[in-house]
């Protein structure tokens, strides 16, 4: 456990993760599949959340994440083949979010004020 860090606030916080290897889904392997959730899901929302316990009294007014748009649910992107496990990751990032949002708006104060957002910067060249 973190020990908190009393009247001092985060204006913004900015999580970015990404991995992402171009396979078709019938060849992808469990292992491959794991790392995608574990790099590009399970990692920022653990850091998040530790982030968060350090400050409890005076949570950041903007957490921003960064997402993509092959996560998301509404506009399917059909044509990008081999982006099915990075796809989902981005989706599960999206949902994970989504009720982040409503677990720091349900706890009230300076928590349901802070914005959370998923934030797709465009295709990067990595």
């Amino acid at each position: 456990m973190y020990e908190p860090i009393p009247h001092k606030r985060w204006h913004l916080m900015l999580l970015g993760h990404a991995l992402t290897h171009e396979d078709l889904f019938l060849y992808r392997s469990f292992s491959d599949f794991a790392l995608h959730l574990h790099t590009n899901t399970i990692g920022p929302i653990i850091i998040a959340q530790k982030f968060l316990q350090i400050s409890a009294d005076a949570p950041p007014s903007r957490l921003v994440f960064i997402s993509s748009d092959s996560g998301s649910t509404a506009l399917f992107r059909e044509h990008e083949d081999g982006f099915g496990a990075y796809g989902a990751s981005k989706a599960a990032l999206n949902q994970m979010l989504r009720h982040l949002a409503a677990e720091l708006k349900r706890k009230g104060g300076l928590w349901e004020d802070v914005c959370v957002l998923a934030m797709h910067p465009g295709e990067v060249q990595t």
